[in-house]
């Protein structure tokens, strides 16, 4: 997974955006899209966009009504090797997934995210597949990313570091997951490290 995209709107009247011309800056009322260290970059049109088959190769998108769940685990299922947290990440498979996303789902769901795909039962790929496409969901209007309940904190795990690590020692005794931080930018050797990069990106 590489680059960013956001969307940027005036914080005031002095406000200005951020130096150094971005790769995209698509300009819109009152605000516009961004994006950042893109690596690829494609405008098409809606014809285009249903001929294209990489992004026909795309797998469910969790953030669509009505998502193919069964299709989704199907995708899953044809990785067994792979580790769940690199796993989430393959967009033939699933797509919408990235770091943050990853992350929090396999600690809010007490998931190992260095369990393989083959030690893991349907049940808990389905509720994986479903916090994800909640949490998509309901990120999707304006301010910033929160993937837990508490406006305490935006997320459980993701940046926090040894801090999540500690918390989810306290809040996961009783998890199938072992207690580690989750943050897989902590970990000594990242989970989604192996991703092929064909794979990450459409």
């Amino acid at each position: 997974m590489e680059g960013r995209v956001f969307v940027e709107r005036p914080r005031s009247a002095f406000w200005a955006p951020p130096r150094g011309e971005p790769d995209m800056r698509l300009a819109v009322a009152g605000a516009a899209i961004v994006g950042r260290r893109l690596p690829v970059l494609r405008i098409l049109s809606a014809s285009a966009e249903r001929r294209a088959p990489d992004l026909a190769g795309l797998g469910p998108d969790l953030v669509a009504e009505g998502w193919d769940e069964p299709e989704a685990i199907a995708r899953l299922r044809a990785l067994p090797d792979r580790e769940i947290a690199e796993a989430l990440l393959v967009q033939r498979a699933v797509a919408g997934i990235g770091n943050v996303y990853k992350s929090e789902v396999c600690f809010l769901e007490g998931v190992d995210p260095r369990a393989r795909l083959s030690e893991l039962d349907d049940g808990e790929l389905s509720a994986l597949l479903r916090r994800a496409s909640a949490l998509l969901r309901a990120n999707l209007g304006d301010g910033p990313r929160v993937t837990r309940p508490s406006s305490a904190a935006r997320g459980s795990v993701y940046g926090r570091g040894a801090r999540a690590s500690a918390a989810g020692r306290r809040s996961s005794a009783s998890s199938r997951a072992p207690p580690r931080t989750f943050d897989v930018r902590a970990c000594p050797t990242p989970a989604g490290s192996s991703v092929r990069e064909e794979e990450a990106r459409p």
